[in-house]
């Protein structure tokens, strides 16, 4: 137990963040609200991404950890938590959201609609938490390097989520496209480099096709340029209302 604890969350001493989950969503939105100086468009983009977060997985495996923890811990009703524990709790949720998408492609999963729709929903997930990075809680983030392995880890889910919904609508001008054949086209138009070789046939395909590319072009306009410029940083000290 003790190996595993210094293995996952290090040598260093607990860092104190605010307890995460429903209250915390609903405090950050008031503090949006009433004290965000952001105008404009800026400003309706920046509460809807607050207010999108309740209907993605993350707050409530927040509120579900966070009630788990305080059930666990021998001070009553501790006002923070430890950023290391939520920050592992978070990576083994991306780990398992992987580990899915990988197994649709090597089952064959991709033939049900329950694991296209699936697909579907973590691409927006993953979609509206690079949006919010950039644009509304990037300030916050745990630490720029982790956002930046993040950031990498998610570029795979998309290429690997839009894949299985190449190969569920039937739409490459492959007669019976392989898993490896849809990954590779779902890699080459992540990189609009468009060799020609496999190519979508349909209608859907194409819709499909434009919607992976607006996907990466967020990815690489928004995501990356932002983390870039806070990785030369130092990390700051954290604020007790701080979020991931």
């Amino acid at each position: 137990m003790q190996f595993l604890k210094l293995l996952l969350l290090g040598a260093g001493t607990p860092d104190p963040m605010a307890r995460q989950g429903y209250r915390h969503l609903a405090r950050l939105l008031t503090q949006e609200w009433c004290q965000g100086r952001a105008f404009g468009i800026l400003r309706l983009l920046r509460l809807f991404l607050l207010a999108v977060t309740a209907v993605f997985p993350i707050v409530h495996l927040d509120t579900l950890a966070d009630w788990a923890i305080q059930r666990c811990s021998r001070r009553p009703h501790p006002k923070y938590v430890d950023v290391r524990i939520v920050a592992v709790y978070r990576e083994c949720f991306f780990i398992t959201r992987l580990s899915f998408l990988l197994c649709a492609l090597a089952l064959a999963w991709h033939t049900n609609t329950w694991a296209a729709i699936l697909s579907a929903y973590f691409i927006l997930e993953i979609a509206h938490a690079w949006l919010g990075r950039a644009l509304a809680w990037g300030r916050h983030s745990i630490h720029p390097a982790r956002s930046l392995v993040l950031a990498i880890f998610n570029y795979a889910e998309v290429t690997f989520a839009f894949a299985i919904l190449y190969l569920y609508c039937r739409c490459l001008n492959v007669p019976a496209p392989t898993a490896t054949q849809a990954v590779y086209f779902s890699l080459v138009t992540a990189a609009t480099v468009g060799f020609g070789d496999i190519h979508p046939c349909t209608t859907r395909g194409h819709y499909l096709v434009v919607s992976q590319i607006a996907v990466f072009i967020v990815f690489v306009v928004f995501v990356i340029s932002t983390l870039a410029s806070h990785l030369p940083e130092q990390a700051r000290p954290r604020r007790p209302y701080d979020v991931a």
